[in-house]
């Protein structure tokens, strides 16, 4: 379900067979693959040699592409829709339960939690000073970096759902 990234040298896959597999992109040929404990559906973020996952076991966790070594495992409470972001010096988790976790990108511990208020299954999006979030109640909520909610803004529609990531064009969401 997830989408693969890619650094040039590898392709990274994520699977419902709870491993991740790193294929050369020359060879082919599989390079690591690394079990992870639990299946993952969103796809990963890439970083400086690191990927950033999230599964349907209740984790976020760092793995090191050079080797498929696991750096951190952090526990998220709930399992995982949402692709990871990452804002600063931090991987933003966003649970199926809407509890924001933003962990730190080098040792895995949580700095802080916040609620969305909402079901969610897209990734955040970092903008000036913190990051944009939708939940599936039509809420488009700015958190800033010390989880603190700056604005939110509930659209009001009696059916639909926000499903997918948002995007940011200058100042417009």
């Amino acid at each position: 379900w997830a989408g693969v990234v890619t650094d040039g040298t590898a392709v990274y896959a994520l699977s419902m067979d709870h491993n991740v597999y790193a294929f050369g992109t020359q060879s082919k040929d599989l390079l690591w693959k690394t079990d992870v404990s639990g299946a993952v559906a969103a796809t990963p973020i890439l970083e400086d040699g690191i990927l950033y996952i999230a599964t349907l076991n209740k984790e976020a966790l760092a793995i090191d592409t050079a080797d498929g070594s696991i750096l951190w495992r952090t526990d998220v409470e709930d399992f995982t829709w949402a692709p990871p972001a990452i804002v600063e010096d931090m991987v933003i988790v966003i649970n199926a339960s809407g509890e924001v976790f933003a962990i730190h990108k080098s040792e895995g511990n949580v700095a802080w939690t916040a609620d969305s208020n909402g079901e969610v299954t897209a990734a955040a999006v970092s903008v000036d000073g913190g990051f944009v979030v939708v939940n599936h109640d039509m809420d488009i909520i700015l958190f800033d970096l010390e989880g603190n909610k700056v604005w939110s803004n509930d659209l009001d529609y009696e059916t639909g759902s926000l499903p997918s990531t948002p995007v940011v064009v200058g100042d417009l969401i």
